[in-house]
């Protein structure tokens, strides 16, 4: 079961970088699948270091928001009762 949940993250992972505007998803693929440096992604993009960590920065955001840990969320899908029965 693990590995059909991890496929499906991965999966959607690559959605979410394929769908990123074109400048990003090079820095994207760049930093997280060929695990290039900030620093040599911004020398071979003409860029600033900043500039590319803010575009890393922005994508792990939206990685996150694609693919949330099991659980996660949980406690708050319950109403406001049950979640006090449930830390007791």
């Amino acid at each position: 079961m693990d590995v059909v949940l991890a496929r499906a993250d991965l999966e959607r992972c690559l959605e979410v970088i394929c769908s990123l505007p074109e400048r990003r998803r090079q820095i994207a693929v760049l930093f997280f699948i060929e695990q290039y440096s900030a620093v040599r992604i911004a020398y071979l993009l003409d860029l600033q270091p900043s500039g590319v960590r803010k575009h890393i920065s922005k994508a792990r955001a939206l990685l996150r928001e694609a693919v949330k840990p099991v659980g996660t969320g949980e406690a708050e899908a319950l109403p406001p009762r049950e979640q006090k029965e449930e830390q007791a």
